[in-house]
């Protein structure tokens, strides 16, 4: 991108402010599964894994800014003490702000800043059909590892 990113802590910039880039993001998601989600949840359950395995840095987790307007959030994290793998929880740029490099920007501000935890290794997921995001992993060197596939039982044809 052509303009300079500039970053806030979710402990600098608050909850609030988290939340309200998450529901920008999900307006339009590049995963099936943040489609219908609500964006408060999303930020509370991966708040509350972190929490729950002692590794939750509010710090950690960053909005970025172009002139002054959230652009996008990055949420690193470790996954836990004993192993220290080190993953981004979530990176999302608002769909006015894609296609011009953020998403690879923010996906390295929250690998430089997880390295600072000194994670054993990185793991990271997205949905086989988010190839933007998929592009990024490739382009950093992530190999792939697994396919994981959803399976879905309806009832009575719902």
């Amino acid at each position: 991108s052509g303009q300079p990113l500039e970053f806030r802590s979710i402990a600098e910039a608050g909850n609030a402010a988290a939340i309200r880039v998450i529901s920008e993001v999900l307006k339009t998601p590049l995963n099936r599964f943040e489609m219908d989600v609500a964006p408060s949840s999303m930020f509370e359950e991966r708040k509350d894994l972190c929490r729950r395995n002692g590794v939750f840095h509010p710090e950690d987790w960053l909005i970025a800014y172009q002139r002054s307007r959230e652009v996008g959030i990055v949420m690193p994290a470790l996954t836990e003490l004993v192993t220290r793998r080190g993953t981004i929880l979530f990176v999302g740029v608002i769909p006015e702000a894609r296609g011009r490099g953020l998403g690879l920007a923010l996906t390295l501000k929250g690998l430089q800043t997880i390295a600072s935890r000194t994670p054993t290794a990185l793991l990271d997921s997205t949905d086989v059909q988010n190839t933007p995001m998929r592009k990024i992993l490739e382009r950093l060197g992530y190999s792939l590892t697994a396919i994981q596939h959803y399976f879905e039982w309806r009832m009575n044809g719902s």
